[in-house]
């Protein structure tokens, strides 16, 4: 008879099974605990999400943080804006804001007769940077907004089209209170060859810290501030850029992916530097060879469904820019049909040159906030949407 030593039928030793045993009852004790804790942050995500966008589409609670954030940028001591921006006295339901003691116009609708007009009213042309001497920006002297919608009306009057210079507001990008987490998503591959499509993002840039995952690896642009004092908190549109980028990484993980800063750490930008940003975007990706598609996950109501100046200028550039380079150039311009709630027409969305994509829940209903309408191109899931993030606090504000 054959004399059996202390291992089973598969050779193993049974007091190595009973620690392997025990360890994967610890790891899964672990894991129970780690997912625990991501699901109570999700939920918490959740509901705050829920708390914001409930008091955001308040409109009177949308004007209170449109006023913090203006009173706040002001208040910095480090840093002053390069603008400021103010609300237009009741001109919708909801506000419309635009940047102070300045409109916009086309250089070529700037006749001799507009010119003198223009002069009357004490306005200064200057070009707007980047947009190839197509848009001018009249400088007035400081005074309250009401005073700038007076000489913009009269303007008008006088066949002279101006425009304001519309402040492009961002939508707030919530952080789970566990802070910082790897990703659950397998990261990609560094070995993926990128290069045949170009995404173009229009936003607050990209952060400056490297990701221990990989996610956003290969991924340039222009940097985003984040932070609005030295306790690392977060501006209300700190970090929006590079959760873009995520999700562009996560869709089209060959795409080469670049950034470009147009709004500031606060989700502030003006519409001149967005047109600018576009027309850059599309032309360095066109140079470096690639096809392009230009991604702006925001827009703008403004004032009596008028176009915005600068807006239009851009698309007309890249257009030409297209024609330049051939038959195999191409430039998609990709824009949120807007966070309004409303079937009234959002910029740069609304323009025919531009597909308008609006949000749908995980049911694929609409989501209540998105605007929708015969404009709206297509949809895609707007809710509960996870991407790459970067570290800090929220601003307090925001939970008020």
């Amino acid at each position: 008879m054959t004399e059996r030593s202390e291992r089973d039928s598969y050779g193993a030793d049974p007091e190595d099974l009973r620690l392997r045993l025990d360890r994967c009852q610890q790891e899964a004790a672990a894991r129970r605990d780690e997912w625990d804790a991501k699901s109570k942050d999700l939920l918490s995500g959740f509901r705050q999400a829920q708390r914001y966008d409930r008091g955001f589409r308040n409109t009177r609670r949308r004007r209170e943080l449109i006023e913090l954030v203006r009173e706040s940028r002001r208040a910095r001591d480090d840093e002053q804006p390069t603008f400021d921006f103010d609300i237009l006295p009741a001109q919708r339901d909801y506000p419309v804001v635009v940047v102070l003691d300045e409109l916009l116009i086309r250089t070529r609708d700037l006749t001799e007769r507009a010119g003198q007009l223009v002069r009357n009213a004490g306005l200064t042309p200057e070009p707007v940077e980047g947009l190839d001497g197509r848009v001018l920006r009249l400088r007035a002297e400081p005074a309250p907004v009401g005073r700038l919608a007076e000489l913009a009306k009269a303007l008008h009057r006088e066949g002279v089209p101006v425009s304001f210079d519309y402040i492009s507001p961002l939508a707030v990008v919530m952080k789970g209170e566990g802070g910082i987490e790897e990703s659950a998503w397998h990261e990609p591959s560094q070995q993926v060859e990128r290069g045949g499509v170009r995404v173009g993002i229009i936003d607050t840039g990209r952060s400056a810290e490297v990701r221990r995952d990989g996610w956003l690896t290969g991924v340039s642009g222009d940097e985003d501030p984040l932070y609005i004092d030295a306790e690392r908190t977060l501006g209300p549109g700190g970090g929006h850029g590079q959760f873009v980028a995520g999700i562009v990484r996560q869709v089209a993980p060959r795409a080469d992916v670049k950034v470009y800063r147009a709004l500031d750490q606060w989700g502030v930008g003006r519409e001149a530097d967005v047109a600018s940003a576009m027309f850059r975007a599309a032309r360095e990706g066109l140079g470096d060879g690639h096809k392009v598609v230009l991604n702006l996950s925001f827009g703008v109501q403004p004032v009596e469904d008028r176009p915005p100046i600068a807006q239009e200028v851009a698309l007309e550039l890249i257009d030409e820019a297209v024609a330049a380079k051939g038959a195999d150039a191409e430039v998609l311009v990709v824009a949120a049909a807007g966070n309004y709630g409303t079937t009234e027409p959002v910029y740069p969305a609304a323009f025919s040159r531009v597909i308008s994509v609006a949000a749908v829940d995980q049911n694929c209903q609409p989501a209540d906030w998105s605007s929708r309408g015969d404009r709206v191109d297509c949809s895609t899931i707007g809710v509960g949407v996870r991407s790459t993030y970067v570290e800090g606090t929220e601003w307090p504000a925001l939970d008020a």
